[in-house]
């Protein structure tokens, strides 16, 4: 048995295995234990926006360090020293948490890294998923 607390609700789910099979769904109150209601199937959705292979995390934090140099670069050229210095901590933290969980506060920030987008270009939107 495998019970999941999602944060976008106010129930859990918990689900009953035979092997690895699943024998069945429910939902239940955390509070008092009490079911709610069967489910046949169940969509569980991610805490994070972007979930992804580590693969796809790996390249696009050396693409996010390779960029990261090119900025600070810049910003020490045009003599601003403080922008590169806060651009390189806030960025090395955050890549930090990103090997360590998977992911940071401000991660859509980065999405085009993780997306694969070539710079310029804009953040995939719910209309790009319907047919035209």
């Amino acid at each position: 048995m495998v019970d999941v607390f999602p944060s976008y609700a106010d129930h859990a789910f918990r689900i009953h295995f035979f092997g690895d099979e699943i024998e069945e769904i429910e939902a239940f109150d955390p509070f008092n234990n009490n079911v709610l209601e069967i489910y046949e199937n169940l969509n569980i959705y991610p805490a994070n926006m972007f979930v992804t292979s580590q693969d796809v995390l790996q390249n696009a934090i050396h693409e996010i360090q390779d960029d990261l140099v090119k900025q600070i670069e810049y910003f020490k050229e045009i003599g601003k020293p403080l922008e590169a210095k806060r651009l390189e901590e806030r960025t090395n933290f955050d890549l930090e948490m990103i090997r360590e969980l998977g992911y940071c506060s401000g991660i859509e920030n980065y999405s085009r890294y993780l997306d694969g987008r070539k710079p310029g270009t804009r953040p995939f939107c719910l209309l790009d998923y319907f047919p035209r």
